[in-house]
């Protein structure tokens, strides 16, 4: 299976997707991909209830958690 690996010099652009909900969240979904496979269920779930209801201060708490998963995806990577 080819490995998923975020282009170089940018390990996951969660906090840059922002500004359209709707079409960030698409492409956020395809972000978890980069996080760790222990948190994805978690943030895919709640990703999707933001879809529902959306609120842009928990949106930006969740890209937070979001980055913090990369970053610690691509350390261990490292």
């Amino acid at each position: 299976m080819p490995s998923r690996s975020p282009p170089a010099g940018r390990p996951c652009a969660a906090k840059d997707l922002m500004t359209d909900q709707t079409a960030a969240i698409g492409q956020l979904l395809k972000n978890l991909d980069h996080t760790m496979i222990t948190e994805r269920h978690r943030l895919r779930r709640q990703l999707h209830e933001l879809r529902k209801h959306p609120d842009e201060a928990k949106l930006a708490q969740w890209a937070q958690r979001v980055q913090a998963s990369c970053d610690q995806a691509a350390a261990r990577k490292a």
